[in-house]
């Protein structure tokens, strides 16, 4: 038996008894992620210890941007300008009167500081070989285009609509008076959506005609007629949110490629002829 891991009510836990806890309640392989996850990290750090900004350094920056009642842009303080722009906090006084607020101490704000610089700067310095060709692989589902569309029960009154509109009346003002959407009092618009989500037939009518205000249909979907109108296609950009989603992407694939590729020996003895069934 290994030496006690807790004691609960003066009554000691030996590691043993808590990983049958964990097994027991199915929460093992979550816990043993997360110590996999986080030694993949720690690993990482030893190799690139300039991605982990130190005490000194933020202080230093701080002293800066205090001195002169300026925030300076900083590529590794990229979390920590953003937080001082969001919060504007320009002084040491405006900065003391944040912690107070939020009931944190000096030393709790640079924990945290560090913590999330240091996992923006991981993900910046995994991400940054990959992200453009990443980009380019996805950018099909990343576009977007916009749409407005009239929803009818019958075939017959949809084409009747998609002729007066291609005779000139206001697909705004038929939306208005036929749709049975939703969206019928904003003219029928819809959001922005991902061509890749849209069904086959309308993915389709919009490759073979690209221009805005090409009319679509009437498409019999769950029986009801649509009758589009192509608004705006919106090509993505890597940039903003786009950026950040396609860099977290990147990061969480690098890190299940790296604990997928663990040797993990369990060094508990008893742990190593636990019974995996559960009560």
């Amino acid at each position: 038996m290994s030496p006690n891991f807790l004691v609960i009510n003066d009554e000691p836990v030996s590691l043993e008894q808590a990983l049958s806890y964990l097994q027991s309640d199915g929460t093992f392989q979550n816990f043993l992620a997360s110590i996999l996850r986080q030694h993949v990290i720690t690993q990482m750090l030893k190799q690139e210890p300039d991605l982990q900004p130190t005490v000194a350094a933020i202080e230093q920056y701080l002293e800066q941007c205090f001195e002169n009642n300026q925030i300076y842009e900083s590529q590794p303080f990229q979390y920590l300008e953003q937080f001082l722009k969001d919060n504007q906090i320009y002084t040491v006084e405006q900065l003391q009167q944040w912690l107070e607020d939020n009931h944190l101490a000096y030393e709790q704000f640079l924990e945290r500081i560090i913590r999330t610089q240091t996992w923006q700067n991981l993900v910046d310095h995994i991400s940054r070989p990959r992200l453009h060709e990443y980009f380019i692989k996805h950018k099909q589902k990343l576009d977007k285009v916009l749409l407005s569309c009239i929803v009818v029960d019958q075939e017959t009154l949809a084409e009747e609509l998609r002729d007066q509109i291609k005779a000139g009346e206001s697909f705004e003002q038929l939306a208005q008076d036929y749709s049975i959407a939703e969206n019928r009092m904003h003219g029928g618009q819809m959001e922005p959506v991902s061509p890749s989500d849209l069904p086959d037939e309308i993915r389709i009518a919009i490759d073979k005609n690209p221009q805005s205000g090409s009319l679509i249909g009437p498409i019999d979907l769950q029986n009801r007629w649509y009758l589009l109108r192509l608004e705006a296609i919106l090509p993505s950009a890597l940039e903003g949110e786009i950026e950040a989603q396609l860099k977290a992407e990147i990061y969480q694939e690098w890190l299940s490629q790296e604990m997928a590729t663990m040797n993990v020996k369990m060094q508990v003895t008893q742990w190593l002829s636990l019974k995996t069934s559960t009560p």
